[in-house]
């Protein structure tokens, strides 16, 4: 397919449709916004990071039972990063030397801060699929329908 991916039906009626084009009306699949639980085999890291990511997700409305994998491939990404940047901490520096063989000194980085970037940029791009940037959720915009025993409903339509 050419072009750019199509928005899903039901973001485009919460950021609103400046194009004016035709929405369809069915045929997407709507997952249901249950809580999904944390598969038993991630690590402890990645299973406190979902404890506290996907409240957050489920309360903002954007988690649904269809995007446990993409939840848990954010908490992976967010356990390596966890884990790396400890162990750049104990070992004190970004940095090590090492003497080639003609004796000189070199400063070589240390293999996890790759692992830190690698996992900050699959991080970043999660949390953009989720809203969870103010960038990203500066696109969204939610129009939260007045309650039904609002007493103005009355004389206003809603």
């Amino acid at each position: 397919m050419r072009g750019r991916k199509p928005s899903p039906t039901q973001l485009k009626l919460v950021r609103g449709n400046p194009g004016k084009r035709p929405i369809r009306a069915a045929g997407e699949p709507k997952p249901g916004h249950t809580l999904p639980e944390a598969p038993v085999h991630l690590s402890a890291r990645a299973k406190a990071a979902w404890g506290q990511i996907a409240p957050i997700l489920s309360s903002m409305g954007v988690l649904t039972e269809a995007d446990a994998v993409a939840l848990e491939l954010l908490c992976d990404a967010y356990a390596d990063y966890s884990e790396a940047r400890d162990e750049l901490r104990a070992f004190g520096s970004n940095y090590y030397e090492t003497t080639t063989q003609t004796g000189a000194t070199m400063q070589r980085l240390h293999p996890a801060v790759s692992v830190v970037q690698e996992a900050d940029r699959r991080i970043r791009n999660w949390l953009v699929e989720f809203g969870q940037t103010p960038s990203a959720r500066s696109r969204i915009q939610i129009t939260v329908p007045p309650p039904k025993n609002d007493p103005a409903r009355k004389y206003f339509s809603f």
